[in-house]
């Protein structure tokens, strides 16, 4: 992972540059009038009431400014090709490179013509990249990192650091975000040390307005960016324990032997790894993406909205007799608590294979036919089957996979591998 930092980013870049970017893109006419004239004939005006005369920079302070740089920062990001190994990403003027290769002395070679193209870019938009400021860091997956690739910027070589911060959030090479928790820590308590010189066992700030302090500012700087390092493991759950122990303490105006749990209660405060918790939660529910925790967990429920004309159907018939070549018979069941399904092979008549899938106690059985089924269309497709027949007693999984109306996107996609892989028919 290599940040690369810009010497005065926003104040370098020509207007003539700007312009061009804006016929560029066709902007249309009066917009790109109304820009030629805020970007032109501008004077600053200084303390000995000297004008200077500049044309350089996006305009400080107005809405426009950041829409202007990301023209500018768009050339860069569109002269890399998509690699699978090589990422590009961009906030404002802080760039940063993702690599990806198995071995140390790869990521050299990779990155020289990288930041060759970054060089060439910056000459162009009359920029320039700060070698000292710019650095990299190295995550390892299961043996520690004993070499170090050269990195080169302006033929210098960038440093390495075991502490990389962007965007706020402090990466370590172990990517247990311990050390930006322990930053956290430490900013925490500098602003419980200032709030505390308010605040005495008998006069101050009451502790209603201590804890609203809390909630909304020091709550907040603690959980920033809690969907990307959030990890629940017990000495990640300690630690925002710990830390969130020295407001409590504000707030309660106890003694600094009091527990945890009895700060929290008397204050009414979430502990601060089940509120780290939710918050991941509702971020994965709002993206519609899995906790990284378990990626094995589908989300049944999902919907997505399909266009009336990819909507699709999938027909089914009353079973009368068995296919003569393949056949694969599905159930899901529910016994004593526990959730499971199945399905079997036939071939000619022949039992052949038979798998069993154990699912969470908190599925339904409707789940269960439906996920066999899903199983059972990939088995199909990862031995390419022809003419099979899909027998389930699930007469509302197969009504979910006929109605049109359906928006569950698990649902959905059986619809489409079965479109896909013809020759598949239920019964």
């Amino acid at each position: 992972m290599i940040s690369l930092d810009i010497k005065n980013a926003f104040n370098s870049i020509n207007w003539t540059d700007i312009m061009q970017l804006l016929i560029k893109y066709k902007v249309p006419l009066k917009l790109l009038r109304l820009f030629n004239s805020f970007l032109s004939e501008r004077t600053v005006v200084l303390e000995d009431c000297t004008r200077w005369e500049y044309n350089v920079g996006v305009p400080q302070g107005s809405s426009c400014g950041p829409i202007l740089w990301l023209l500018v920062a768009n050339e860069a990001l569109r002269s890399f090709i998509e690699n699978e190994n090589v990422l590009v990403q961009a906030f404002a003027d802080d760039f940063v490179i993702l690599l990806k290769a198995t071995a140390s002395y790869k990521f050299s070679d990779m990155s020289k013509d990288i930041m060759l193209q970054f060089e060439q870019w910056a000459s162009t938009y009359n920029l320039k990249f700060s070698e000292s400021k710019s650095k990299y860091i190295m995550f390892k997956v299961s043996k520690n990192i004993t070499h170090f690739p050269g990195i080169y910027l302006y033929e210098k070589r960038i440093s390495y650091t075991n502490d990389l911060k962007y965007l706020g959030i402090v990466f370590d090479p172990g990517f247990t975000f311990m050390t930006h928790l322990n930053r956290v820590q430490e900013k925490i308590i500098k602003i419980n040390e200032k709030l505390r010189r308010i605040i005495r066992a008998t006069w101050g700030i009451r502790p209603e307005m201590t804890k609203e302090i809390y909630l909304t500012i020091l709550e907040r700087i603690i959980l920033y960016g809690v969907e990307i390092w959030y990890r629940d493991k017990v000495k990640m759950n300690m630690k925002l324990l710990q830390i969130q122990r020295y407001p409590l303490l504000s707030i309660t105006r106890t003694y600094k032997t009091t527990s945890n749990e009895a700060l929290q209660v008397l204050s009414g405060c979430i502990p601060l790894d089940l509120k780290a918790q939710m918050q991941v939660e509702i971020d994965s529910k709002i993206r519609g993406v899995v906790s990284f925790a378990d990626p094995s967990v589908i989300d049944f429920e999902k919907e997505e909205k399909i266009p009336p004309w990819e909507v699709i159907r999938i027909n089914w018939n009353f079973f009368r007799e068995v296919n003569k070549h393949f056949s694969i018979f599905t159930d899901g069941s529910k016994m004593n608590g526990r959730v499971g399904c199945a399905f079997v092979l036939y071939v000619d008549n022949i039992e052949t294979n038979s798998f069993m899938f154990r699912l969470s106690d908190n599925c339904s059985v409707f789940m269960a036919e439906v996920y066999a089924i899903y199983k059972a269309v990939e088995e199909i497709r990862i031995r390419n089957l022809d003419c099979v027949d899909i027998i389930s007693d699930s007469r509302s999984a197969l009504m979910a996979l006929n109605s049109l109306r359906e928006r569950r996107n698990f649902i959905n996609e059986i619809k489409r591998k079965v479109i896909a892989h013809q020759g598949i028919n239920f019964k």
